[in-house]
């Protein structure tokens, strides 16, 4: 089962992809599709958006970040948009797929202050 959790960008916080049960090396044509959307996201992030970005993978595992920009103002809800694009090929993929990809989409975090604070 490969498990993808992607959390946009939002308040000072950085974007993240991470992706836990790849089988890793093509050894799986699904896991293959899910290493193009992840390198697409990637390249999008910085060819496109010229969003700076942080890539680790080790065995089992792919993780992406992104809080920086080139482009004040539109590079990161833009890198948030292109990592909603991977997610909607994501859950396309995870619909004819149900038992090897879940994925999910954190909502932004919205902070809130406690009302005894006032």
């Amino acid at each position: 089962m490969i498990q993808i959790v992607i959390t946009p960008a939002h308040s000072g916080r950085g974007g993240l992809y991470r992706a836990i049960g790849h089988a890793g090396d093509g050894e799986d044509r699904i896991c293959t599709a899910v290493t193009a959307i992840e390198e697409c996201l990637a390249a999008n992030l910085e060819n496109t958006w010229n969003v700076r970005y942080r890539r680790s993978a080790g065995k089992g595992t792919y993780e992406l970040t992104w809080n920086k920009t080139d482009r004040p103002g539109k590079g990161l809800p833009r890198a948030n948009q292109a990592a909603g694009f991977a997610y909607n090929g994501l859950k396309a993929l995870a619909a004819q797929y149900p038992d090897v990809v879940h994925v999910q989409w954190n909502p932004q975090f919205v902070e809130r202050r406690n009302r005894n604070d006032d």
